[in-house]
């Protein structure tokens, strides 16, 4: 069976990443990690995430760097390099699923 990680690209919005994160916890296919690629947000997002991670029915992997100036793309190598999954789903943290969204991608991974 294929292996999933998704991998969410964040910045300072707390508020959208639990409400992502939340939606998560209702998706059909329930065997995926998440890898929280976090360029730069501090230490409020850091311990939202670490708080988050004691109640999560799902496997989260937090990866943040310094802040200096925009470097999503850094971060999101750093959360590539850092999975051992078959199939990487990448989301922004604003952005919300559907329940089935992680069920479709599996089903037409190929």
């Amino acid at each position: 069976m294929k292996s999933i990680t998704l991998i969410l690209s964040v910045y300072k919005k707390i508020r959208e990443l639990g409400i992502l994160l939340s939606a998560l916890t209702r998706q059909t296919h329930k065997d995926f990690d998440v890898i929280i690629a976090d360029d730069g947000s501090g230490e409020d997002m850091q311990r939202f995430v670490n708080e988050y991670k004691i109640r999560s029915n799902y496997r989260i992997t937090y990866l943040t760097q310094e802040d200096a100036g925009f470097r999503k793309n850094k971060i999101l190598n750093k959360a590539v390099s850092c999975s051992n999954s078959d199939y990487l789903i990448f989301l922004d943290g604003d952005c919300i699923p559907h329940k089935d969204y992680i069920k479709a991608h599996f089903e037409n991974s190929g």
